[in-house]
C-alpha cells in the first residue's frame, strides 16, 4: 500500500499541468485495477483448478 501512495505522490509532484496530472493519475489507477483484477482472477482460477482436480479431472493446459 505504501508503494502505491508513493507512486501517487510522485505523479502529483511531477505534473504541474492539472489536466496532465489527472490523466496520469487516472492511467495509474486503471493499470492498478487491471493488475488487481488479474491477480484476483488467477486466484479464482487456481481454486477452480484445485477443485476440479479433487473431483478427478485433469488440466491439460492453462491459457493466460
Amino acid at each position: 500500500m505504501e508503494l502505491i501512495v508513493t507512486e501517487i505522490v510522485k505523479i502529483i509532484k511531477s505534473e504541474t499541468n492539472i489536466i496532465k496530472r489527472e490523466k496520469a493519475i487516472a492511467f495509474f489507477f486503471l493499470n492498478l485495477i487491471r493488475e488487481l483484477m488479474s491477480l484476483a482472477l488467477e486466484l479464482v482460477d487456481q481454486e477452480l483448478s484445485e477443485s476440479m482436480k479433487n473431483q478427478g479431472y485433469q488440466i491439460e493446459k492453462k491459457n493466460q
